[in-house]
């Protein structure tokens, strides 16, 4: 966050050229949990999707 332009690139250029960042597991952790492929896996969604089209591209009635 920076509060004016010359306050950005000064936090940009610590992030490009700075140490690389490093997590622990608990914090990759928490970081894989918010993919997208992993959020619609857990929620179930992504399956439902991938019925409602088989179902779609089979003819049937789809609710």
């Amino acid at each position: 966050m920076a509060d004016t332009p010359e306050a950005f690139q000064d936090a940009m250029l610590d992030v490009t050229y700075g140490k690389p960042l490093t997590l622990t597991a608990r914090q990759k952790a928490k970081r894989e949990g918010l993919y997208w492929d992993v959020l619609l896996a857990r929620s179930g969604l992504a399956d439902r999707l991938k019925r409602l089209v088989a179902d779609r591209n089979m003819g049937r009635d789809v609710q």
